[in-house]
């Protein structure tokens, strides 16, 4: 499952360095070829890391139909 990660979170730091702005959640699903579970579990990884910034909504909604709206963003070394 570790390498399914690492895989996951290479296909969304190559997606946000193309796309160029504010992606969301959404977005990524539809556009990276992982499961839900591994998405999610990369960008937890990426955001700990410092990779990528998670914004948008506020934190009380994290888990409601508003949680697709989350902007993605890469973080600047």
């Amino acid at each position: 499952m570790v390498t399914v990660i690492g895989i996951c979170a290479g296909q969304i730091l190559d997606f946000l360095e193309n796309y160029k702005t504010n992606v969301s959640i959404e977005v990524l699903f539809e556009k990276i070829d992982s499961s839900y579970v591994a998405i999610l579990m990369a960008l937890g990884w990426l955001a700990r890391e410092g990779h990528v910034h998670i914004h948008g909504v506020a934190p009380s909604k994290m888990y409601g139909a508003d949680f697709l709206k989350t902007n993605i963003s890469l973080q600047k070394p």
